[in-house]
């Protein structure tokens, strides 16, 4: 992926999101927050956002800056 975006062949991605009303989260099978669980895509299409394009390299230093100065 380096050296695609160096050649500037920058790689793309689709992105896409699952919505659900205030009053379908309450009633929804499970706690919607379950990270084991998955939303039902016949309940809830994808529905596309936009894209994601990576367009240039990050140093390994500036990578690590933003790693450790998260905010969790």
């Amino acid at each position: 992926m380096f050296e695609a975006i160096e050649r500037e062949d920058y790689p793309k991605w689709d992105v896409f999101v699952q919505l659900m009303s205030p009053h379908e989260a309450e009633r929804y099978e499970w706690n919607i927050f379950d990270m084991t669980k998955v939303w039902a895509h016949k309940d809830f299409p994808l529905q596309k956002v936009g894209h994601l394009t990576m367009n240039r390299n990050v140093s390994f230093h500036r990578f690590l800056k933003i790693y450790v100065s998260r905010a969790d």
